[in-house]
C-alpha cells in the first residue's frame, strides 16, 4: 500500500500547487467578473467521490504481482493530470464553473480529450484497483466514477457550449471526452 499511497501524494501534489498559485491570481480578478455554474455536476462529482472512497475502504491486500503495472498506469496518470493543470492553469476548479474570462483551452492536454482530469483520475483509481481492488469492489467503484464522470462531462460541456458557441462545437467534434478513441 505505500506504493500506491506515494502515487496518490504525487498525484495530488499538483492539485495543490495549482490551488496556491490560482489563488492568488483569482483574488487579483474584479468582483463583477460573474461565475455562471453547472449544479448538475455537483451530483457527478459525488458519485466519484464515493467510488473512490468505496475503493480505499474496501481494499484487500496488496498484489505485488500487479504493482509494476499499477506504478507505471499512476505515475503517467498523475503526470498528465500535472499536464492538465498547469494547461489550464487559473481556469480550473472542482466545481462545473465558467467565468466571464474564461478561455477555451485546446491545446497540451486539452488537444488529447477535452477532460484529461477525469481520464487521469480513471487511471488512478484502476491502478488502485489492480493491486488491491477486490472484483466486487471494482465492480461497484468504476460504473460509479464512470456513471459520476459522464454528468460532470455534459455539465461542463453545457457550459463551454453555451459560453463558446462558435469554437467548441468544433473543438467537441474533434477531440473526445474523457476516453481517448471511445467518447
Amino acid at each position: 500500500m505505500r506504493w500506491i499511497g506515494i502515487c496518490w501524494a504525487l498525484f495530488l501534489l499538483p492539485f495543490l500547487v495549482n490551488h496556491l498559485l490560482v489563488r492568488s491570481r483569482r483574488s487579483a480578478l474584479p468582483p463583477e467578473n460573474r461565475i455562471h455554474r453547472a449544479p448538475a455536476s455537483d451530483a457527478g462529482l459525488f458519485l466519484q467521490f464515493l467510488s473512490l472512497l468505496i475503493v480505499f475502504l474496501f481494499r484487500s491486500f496488496e498484489r505485488p504481482s500487479m504493482l509494476p503495472a499499477t506504478v507505471i498506469l499512476c505515475l503517467s496518470s498523475a503526470a498528465f493530470a500535472a499536464h492538465a493543470l498547469h494547461d489550464l492553469g487559473r481556469h480550473w476548479r472542482i466545481q462545473a464553473v465558467i467565468t466571464d474570462d474564461h478561455e477555451l483551452i485546446t491545446t497540451g492536454a486539452y488537444s488529447v480529450v477535452r477532460h484529461p482530469v477525469y481520464l487521469a483520475l480513471l487511471g488512478m483509481l484502476a491502478g488502485t484497483l489492480l493491486t488491491t481492488g477486490t472484483p466486487l469492489v471494482t465492480l461497484v467503484a468504476l460504473p460509479l466514477y464512470l456513471a459520476g464522470t459522464e454528468i460532470r462531462v455534459r455539465a461542463e460541456d453545457g457550459l463551454l457550449q453555451a459560453s463558446f458557441p462558435e469554437s467548441f462545437p468544433a473543438y467537441a467534434a474533434r477531440v473526445r471526452g474523457y476516453l481517448p478513441f471511445l467518447r
